[in-house]
């Protein structure tokens, strides 16, 4: 079976997150990412796993603030629109 691979900024997108607070969740062990590439100077690029960002969406998401309960609660989009 194949797995498609996100960068970090496609999973905050996904996710309704900003790149920094996903970089935090893997950080913390709630999103299990793999960094490729890279060397001694250069710490590479984070890639995670479709599945992890599901897991993650469905462990975490109603454990969000305060306003994205509320836009939920309203049936807004449950992060940013991007046009």
């Amino acid at each position: 079976m194949d797995t498609t691979l996100r960068t970090v900024t496609e999973a905050a997108h996904q996710l309704g997150m900003t790149p920094g607070a996903v970089r935090d969740a893997i950080a913390k062990g709630k999103i299990a990412a793999v960094r490729v590439g890279g060397g001694e100077q250069r710490a590479g690029l984070l890639l995670i796993a479709d599945d992890q960002i599901e897991a993650y969406r469905r462990l975490y998401r109603d454990r969000r603030g305060k306003y994205a309960r509320q836009r939920s609660a309203r049936g807004e989009p449950d992060g940013p629109v991007h046009e």
